[in-house]
C-alpha cells in the first residue's frame, strides 16, 4: 500500500498535531521508506503537510509545541516551569517549554526552545501525578514542584497556596530522597503556620458546639485518620518485609491497671513467626476500622449533603454515603463463617445504587453489596478510601 491522498486526509484528521515519520509510517502501512519521503515532500510542498524539523512534521504552523515537545524525546512529560507559572506557583516568566525525560539537553526548534531535564528511570516512568492530555503528557502542579526539588537544592518558590500537600506527600515515596522529605517537611509547616484560621458565618450549633468548632473538630478527625491508616499499614510492611522482628519486641507485656493488679500476657512471638505477622495483619485491621468509625462519627452534621442536594453536589454526596457505608460495614460485625467476627455490609435500600466520584475516577456499585461480607476491594482498594478521605479534608479546606 503507498501513500495516497486519502492517506494524507486520515493523518490530518486525527487528533495529534504533530507527526513523526515513524507514525506516518506505521498509519499509512507504506512499505517503501524513501517513496514515503518522497511524498512527504510533496504535500509539504503542496502545503497539506508542515515540516517542523527532520523526521518531524504537523498539520500546519499552528501546532501544540507541548506535544511536539514530548515527542522529541520519548518517554517525556511537561513539568518544571513550564507548569508551575502556568499554576502560579513561580511569578517568573520562562518562554522555554520544559520537559522530564531520560537525558539533559536543549533544543531549539522552529524559533522555540526545549529543554530536557534528566530524571531517574524509576521516577521517569511512574504516572503518577501525571496527566495524560490525548496526544503528550504534563505533570500535576504538585509532581511539577516535586521534579524541580528534586534537581534543585535550592529552588524559591513564590506561592504554594494553590498546591494540595496531600497529594504531594502521597507523591514523595516514589523520589526515595531524604534530602527532599526534609524539604518538603519544612515547606508544609511554613505553609501552614501562615494559613488563616476556619471562619464559618452560620451560627447554628452542633451538639451544643458551635459550628466553627464542629467543622474543625471533622478536619481534625479526618486528618487524624488519614495519618494512623498510613501508620498502620507502614508498620504492618515493616513486620511483613522482616524490618521489624519478633525479637525486638517484648516477649511480656505487662499492663498496669489502676486499683487493680497488673495484667501479665505473655508473647513469645519468636516461637511463631507465622502466627506474628498474621497478628500484625489483624491488627492493622483492627485499627483501620476503628479509626473509620471514629472518623464518621466525628464528622459534623452539618456538613452533610442531604438527599434533595445531591444534584447540587454530586461528588460530594458520594464521597459521603460512601465513607459512611463503609463505616457502617466496619461497625456491623458479625461471626459467621469463622470463630473471629468479621464486618458485613449493611446498606439501606435507597442506598443500593451506584456511587460515582467522577473527579476521583471512582464508582462504586453497591447494588448487591448488602448483607455480604466486607471487602476492600469492593470500593477499589484501601487506597480509594484513602483518596475520598483527601477529598473531604480539601473539600473542608476549600471553605479557609
Amino acid at each position: 500500500m503507498t501513500m495516497n491522498k486519502a492517506n494524507i486526509l486520515n493523518i490530518l484528521r486525527s487528533n495529534a498535531s504533530v507527526f513523526t515519520f515513524k507514525d506516518i509510517l506505521l498509519a499509512t502501512n507504506e512499505a517503501k521508506p524513501l517513496l514515503l519521503k518522497r511524498r512527504l515532500s510533496y504535500y509539504i510542498k503542496q502545503g497539506e503537510l508542515y515540516h517542523i524539523r527532520r523526521g518531524f512534521y504537523a498539520k500546519d504552523k499552528n501546532y501544540n509545541r507541548l506535544e511536539l515537545a514530548t515527542k522529541i524525546l520519548t518517554p517525556s512529560y511537561v513539568s518544571f516551569e513550564t507548569v508551575l507559572k502556568q499554576e502560579g506557583i513561580i511569578f517568573q516568566y520562562y518562554s522555554t517549554i520544559f520537559v522530564a525525560s531520560y537525558q539533559t539537553k536543549e533544543i531549539t526548534c522552529d524559533g522555540q526552545l526545549y529543554s530536557f531535564k534528566k530524571i531517574k528511570d524509576t521516577i521517569l516512568t511512574n504516572n503518577a501525578g501525571i496527566e495524560n492530555k490525548g496526544t503528550y503528557s504534563v505533570a500535576s502542579k504538585e509532581r511539577a514542584f516535586l521534579d524541580t526539588l528534586y534537581l534543585n537544592k535550592d529552588y524559591h518558590f513564590d506561592n504554594l497556596s494553590s498546591l494540595n500537600f496531600d497529594r504531594v506527600l502521597a507523591l514523595l515515596p516514589i523520589y526515595h530522597n531524604q534530602r527532599m522529605t526534609k524539604r518538603v517537611n519544612a515547606y508544609f509547616k511554613e505553609f501552614h503556620a501562615n494559613r488563616k484560621p476556619l471562619m464559618m458565618l452560620d451560627a447554628a450549633q452542633h451538639k451544643h458546639i458551635p459550628v466553627q468548632n464542629a467543622i474543625e473538630n471533622t478536619l481534625a478527625a479526618l486528618k487524624k485518620t488519614k495519618e494512623i491508616i498510613y501508620y498502620a499499614i507502614q508498620l504492618n510492611d515493616a513486620i511483613n518485609q522482616g524490618e521489624i522482628k519478633p525479637v525486638q519486641l517484648e516477649k511480656k507485656l505487662v499492663i498496669q491497671e489502676p486499683n487493680a493488679d497488673a495484667i501479665v500476657i505473655d508473647l513469645d512471638w519468636t516461637q511463631n513467626l507465622i502466627a506474628f505477622k498474621e497478628t500484625s495483619d489483624d491488627a492493622m485491621t483492627l485499627t483501620i476500622s476503628s479509626a473509620i468509625i471514629t472518623c464518621k462519627e466525628s464528622y459534623a452534621k452539618i456538613l452533610w449533603v442531604k438527599d434533595e442536594q445531591e444534584k447540587e453536589s454530586p461528588d460530594l454526596y458520594a464521597a459521603q454515603t460512601i465513607q459512611k457505608l463503609i463505616r457502617d460495614a466496619l461497625g456491623h460485625m458479625c461471626v459467621r463463617e469463622k470463630d473471629f467476627a468479621a464486618p458485613y455490609w449493611d446498606i439501606p435500600n435507597k442506598h443500593r445504587r451506584i456511587f460515582e466520584i467522577k473527579s476521583l475516577g471512582i464508582i462504586f456499585d453497591a447494588h448487591n453489596l448488602h448483607d455480604k461480607q466486607f471487602r476492600w476491594s469492593h470500593v477499589g482498594g484501601l487506597s480509594n478510601f484513602l483518596k475520598i478521605l483527601i477529598y473531604l479534608i480539601n473539600d473542608i479546606d476549600r471553605e479557609d
